[in-house]
């Protein structure tokens, strides 16, 4: 997690909070599932939360970064449920269009992910393991993109934000011990938007 908040705070201070930026929150449910080469699990629907910074914001194309908390999980029998609760980094490209009051806009880019939490659920019992539990966790991470688009509306100091994603994980060809995962996302959110 540490590794993480560094990196992020990096890249906030490579890019000055001057005009023409947007920062935020925002947050939804997801329809994902996590899985292995030898076994694909049944989706389940899980949420997400997140810190959004844009830079450029009033650019046609722009920079966003963001720093999510991501519950990504299946279900694996019948009465089994496992789920991981990610700490993602999504460095995404962004195109925006449109009147001043209500702009499109679509994004797409990688991202980085760590798991900070693990939960399974079999029947009625539920087992929680985090990474001061287990110090190994966090090392089977998951890379992949994210790609989406949606609106914002002018209103109050900054914009309301609405939109949908679909993130692919493909942790498991790259690093030993990850899984895949994949997530079908439908977000609301707040910027706060400087220099529109």
């Amino acid at each position: 997690m540490k590794k993480f908040n560094l990196i992020f705070a990096i890249l906030l201070i490579g890019f000055s909070l001057t005009a023409q930026t947007a920062i935020g929150i925002k947050g939804g449910i997801q329809s994902t599932k996590i899985y292995e080469k030898s076994g694909i699990y049944d989706p389940t629907l899980r949420t997400n939360l997140g810190l959004v910074c844009n830079f450029s914001y009033t650019s046609a194309a722009s920079f966003q970064m963001e720093l999510n908390y991501s519950r990504k999980g299946s279900n694996v029998f019948n009465s089994t449920k496992a789920t991981l609760g990610y700490l993602e980094l999504p460095l995404l490209l962004k195109i925006s269009g449109g009147k001043e009051k209500f702009k499109v806009f679509g994004l797409a880019g990688p991202y980085i992910a760590a798991p900070l939490r693990s939960e399974l659920i079999v029947g009625d019992e539920k087992t929680v393991t985090t990474v001061s539990d287990d110090s190994n966790l966090i090392e089977k991470m998951d890379v992949g993109f994210h790609i989406g688009g949606g609106v914002t509306y002018k209103m109050g100091p900054g914009r309301l934000l609405t939109e949908i994603r679909y993130c692919k994980g493909y942790g498991e060809n790259f690093i030993e011990d990850s899984f895949n995962t994949n997530a079908w996302q439908l977000n609301v959110g707040y910027l706060f938007t400087f220099g529109e």
